[in-house]
């Protein structure tokens, strides 16, 4: 065994420049958030979809636009990744320029996320908090997947799940820090 098995935590400069090279060369998946009330949660979307170099997030029927909370915890994000809101009548003008939509919502028909290949060329699609996704969005998605749960809660945070997804895409189709 290596003297030294883990290595060393890396420097903000060098993780940076890591990142910066992954996310050049190849786009993560649109992400479209219907109605997200809560700004902890606008703003956790915002890290995680930089976390996995997302193209860009649409936001559907989401009031909170510019709050002090979200750019505090979506840190240097939110300037980051392209973003858009829209009403639900003009998401769905637009809906035909999207990858396939990918809802992230347990259905009578939703798959396993884990058992489940994710597109390549894909839109997540989650829902707010208290409703989920708009059934008017739902029936515009082409597969609906959930997170399979095994506690006695029937669902978990909208910005946790979406982190859950969009890492299970990444290791179905990223190409790691190798």
């Amino acid at each position: 065994m290596s003297p030294d098995p883990v290595g060393n935590q890396l420097s903000s400069a060098a993780l940076h420049a890591r990142q910066q090279q992954i996310a050049a060369s190849w786009p993560g998946p649109t992400i479209v958030a219907v109605a997200i009330r809560n700004p902890v949660n606008i703003g956790t979307i915002f890290r995680v979809a930089d976390a996995v170099a997302c193209r860009r997030i649409i936001f559907v029927e989401t009031a909170p636009r510019n709050n002090r909370r979200i750019r505090r915890i979506s840190r240097a994000t939110l300037a980051r990744i392209p973003h858009t809101y829209y009403s639900l009548a003009g998401f769905q003008e637009v809906v035909d320029t999207l990858p396939p939509l990918v809802a992230l919502e347990i259905t009578s028909r939703s798959q396993d996320l884990f058992e489940t290949e994710l597109p390549r060329e894909m839109t997540l699609v989650v829902g707010g908090e208290r409703e989920g996704i708009a059934d008017e969005i739902l029936r515009l998605c082409t597969v609906a997947v959930h997170i399979p749960m095994f506690g006695i809660n029937s669902s978990m945070n909208v910005a946790t799940a979406l982190g859950i997804a969009l890492y299970e895409w990444y290791r179905q189709h990223g190409p790691g820090y190798g």
